[in-house]
């Protein structure tokens, strides 16, 4: 494929993060006011900052007019009773979000400035919490930097 992805694993439990209180959202959902945002309770939509590392347990949810890593462009879940192993989750998790890409952003993905991220389920979410969910995240291209506004149809 022409892009890197970057492929975030969830931990084992899904929590709040730590410190600090949850994100404010208006009527419709947006969040209007930064605060944590639960992995599970990422909408799609949402301007996230994503934690360091390769597990996440929640994110820093941001207004999208203001910096932020990340925005929540999709989210599906797995098929399936038996975890299909680490290598084709992480391949069904990108190749579902490059498919689901264009309805958001209204390009093509391999047209587009952005870069996707695929947040999926480990072995042990996936049998300790029935976890199958997918979150499909835009980031910045090969420039870097953050994002700046929502993505939500820009390319239309």
């Amino acid at each position: 494929m022409r892009r890197l992805t970057r492929l975030v694993t969830l931990i084992t439990f899904a929590a709040l993060l730590a410190a600090g209180c949850g994100a404010e959202r208006d009527d419709s959902g947006a969040i209007v006011e930064e605060g944590d945002v639960g992995l599970f309770d990422a909408r799609t939509g949402d301007c996230l900052n994503v934690p360091d590392g390769d597990q996440v347990v929640g994110f820093e949810g941001i207004p999208c007019d203001q910096p932020h890593d990340a925005q929540v462009f999709a989210a599906f879940d797995l098929d399936g009773s038996d975890y299909p192993g680490d290598n084709d989750v992480s391949e069904v998790s990108e190749l579902g979000c490059i498919d689901r890409f264009e309805g958001f952003i209204g390009i093509d993905y391999m047209e587009s400035q952005y870069y996707l991220t695929t947040i999926y389920p480990t072995e042990d979410t996936w049998n300790q919490q029935d976890d199958r969910e997918v979150l499909c995240l835009a980031v910045p291209g090969p420039e870097g930097g953050q994002l700046t506004q929502d993505l939500q149809n820009i390319a239309q």
